[in-house]
């Protein structure tokens, strides 16, 4: 796992590695300044490239300064500066930078024009402590940036972006590359500050887990080693009772797909069994379709007795894809809910049973994983998602908490919470997850690892990994815009290979 920084914290970790461990700024921004450069050295070799650094006031603008300097020493001839906000009142470190940068005899334009003639624009106008939208000069350069052809590359993030909220304040440049130093920062993936940064490229500068002197940052994401740790190991001396039974809970009259994606992701996981509790009218499909699950149907209201047997012999229950929020499907949702000793993964209409009766989460439960889309996580939190996106972190901290459950509050970057730990933040995925059924697939994936033994917390965080990548996997075989849940469903064996 590595740490992602808001920008409070990169702001802290900073000041604690030159105030702790006597690394100076100028160090810090000496080091940053050679990352910048190295990283346009190897892509733009032909030093007759024309690069204009765009510098503002602060660090930032030190660190597009440094980078053009070490650009010039490097035997690019045509390198200027453009500081829109002027060069008056500077201190610290970017004065001593443009100190040096004049003595080496660099332009420094005065013309915004110098913006649209340039092949590459170092974006060092703001960092990571913007918090309002950009006004009169630096607004125009941002546009200027944004109008040119250069290839642009912004330092630490692109001027205009929230560090921490991933929003953008009025107008921010849109980066064709990003470089960031010691630990991505919030605003480098979450939206719609994502799309903003380009590829995004992080370096050692020398800012290490020491300098948060203690207190562990808010949000951490997985990498690719964490996966291949978390999965439960397969034993060649084994059988199906090994990795555990799922129970799908799922599937109204003509619900049927929904029912079939959960139930097979689960499969798909590595549980051992999988029993379908569904309508009887699903019967015929489910049948023919997956053979493989113990099939159990009901018509009208699902007999007490069913449901307890079902429950007795899960490991792990999903329950919700396709349910419908009929009076018998709130009636089977309650039964389960009351009867269940296991973990539980509740999605979709699931969901939106349970934000009828919200009273549920109070008593004593099991181990719960809610796995809700934007409306759902409106309707469990009783407000409008406008009012919610932009305190998403504190207002499902606070749900997460206060009803001790896992919740899995779904987007284009899934925000994992778990209470009294840190936010999980996933990297994977993209707009070929964006299709009906792509939800359904991931609660199955969640109870197939639960039942294979994982804990539910890191279940609910490997399943959004996998489901990401092999979204994406699907995505570049049949193209993100004709990507459908049966692709992200194939996708999962060779997804899940990569890690045994």
């Amino acid at each position: 796992m590595k740490y992602i920084l808001n920008a409070k914290e990169a702001s802290e970790a900073d000041k604690n590695t030159s105030d702790t461990y006597h690394v100076s700024p100028s160090v810090l921004m000496e080091r940053a300044a050679l990352f910048t450069a190295e990283t346009i050295c190897d892509r733009f070799p032909d030093r007759e490239t024309k690069v204009v650094s765009c510098c503002g006031k602060g660090n930032n603008g030190g660190d597009g300064i440094a980078a053009a300097r070490i650009l010039f020493e490097n035997g690019y001839r045509h390198v200027k500066l453009f500081m829109p906000l002027g060069a008056e009142g500077l201190s610290g470190s970017e004065k001593d930078q443009l100190t040096t940068a004049k003595a080496y005899g660099i332009d420094i334009s005065a013309n915004i024009d110098c913006l649209s003639q340039a092949d590459i624009i170092i974006d060092a106008l703001f960092g990571t402590g913007l918090s309002r939208a950009p006004e009169g000069a630096a607004a125009d350069a941002i546009a200027a940036i944004n109008a040119s052809k250069a290839f642009t590359v912004s330092v630490d993030i692109p001027s205009g972006v929230d560090a921490t909220g991933g929003e953008v304040f009025g107008k921010a440049v849109r980066a064709d590359l990003t470089t960031t130093y010691s630990f991505l920062k919030r605003g480098h993936v979450l939206y719609p500050g994502r799309e903003y940064c380009g590829e995004v490229l992080c370096r050692n500068i020398g800012i290490t887990e020491n300098s948060f002197s203690g207190h562990t940052p808010e949000c951490f994401c997985l990498e690719e080693g964490d996966i291949q740790r978390l999965l439960p190991v397969r034993k060649r001396d084994s059988h199906k009772g090994t990795y555990g039974r799922v129970l799908v809970a799922a599937g109204s009259p003509g619900m049927a797909g929904a029912s079939l994606f959960a139930a097979r992701a689960a499969f798909l996981a590595g549980a051992g069994l999988v029993d379908l509790l569904t309508a009887e009218e699903n019967r015929v499909i489910v049948q023919e379709s997956l053979p493989e699950a113990i099939l159990h149907t009901y018509s009208g209201k699902c007999p007490d007795s069913l449901v307890k047997d079902c429950c007795d012999r899960a490991d792990c229950i999903v329950i919700g894809p396709g349910l419908s929020t009929e009076k018998n499907a709130i009636s089977l949702f309650q039964a389960v809910f009351e009867t269940a000793s296991v973990p539980m993964v509740i999605d979709a209409d699931g969901l939106n049973i349970l934000s009828m009766n919200m009273s549920l989460l109070q008593r004593p439960h099991t181990s719960l994983v809610l796995t809700p889309h934007p409306g759902e996580l409106s309707r469990l939190l009783s407000e409008p998602y406008d009012l919610i996106r932009p305190r998403l972190f504190s207002a499902c901290g606070d749900f997460s908490r206060a009803n001790q459950v896992t919740l899995v509050a779904k987007g284009a970057s899934t925000l994992i919470f778990e209470p009294f730990r840190e936010t999980c933040i996933n990297t994977s995925g993209d707009d070929s997850l964006s299709t009906a059924g792509a939800g359904d697939i991931l609660a199955g994936l969640t109870g197939g690892l639960i039942a294979a033994g994982m804990k539910a917390p890191d279940a609910a965080r490997t399943a959004v990994y996998l489901h990401g990548k092999a979204g994406e996997a699907a995505g570049q075989k049949r193209g993100r815009r004709s990507c459908m849940a049966g692709d992200i469903l194939s996708a999962l064996p060779e997804t899940f290979r990569k890690y045994e």
